[in-house]
């Protein structure tokens, strides 16, 4: 693919769960499933998914990600996906 045709594709973006406490507890995230549909109202056409492992604590014994950790990366992805975004 044509990088410019697809950093055209990517348009305006915006960064999420950085410091979002999801990480540490599903139970405390601030980013919630209606906030995809209401970035694409917006008009954004991509999200990119801030990813911090080391400073979560996500690496598990034997320098592996958690588990949980990548249940959570999937979720983002999928309502990325689902609400017409872009994940980067």
């Amino acid at each position: 693919m044509d990088v410019f045709k697809q950093n055209k594709r990517i348009g305006k973006g915006v960064n999420i769960l950085g410091y979002d406490p999801i990480w540490k507890s599903r139970s405390m995230a601030r980013m919630r499933d209606e906030h995809f549909k209401l970035l694409k109202e917006a008009g954004f056409n991509s999200v990119r998914i801030a990813l911090h492992p080391i400073r979560d604590g996500a690496m598990s014994t034997g320098r592996k990600l958690s588990e949980k950790w990548l249940e959570i990366l999937d979720w983002a992805i999928e309502q990325a996906l689902k609400n017409g975004l872009i994940p980067i």
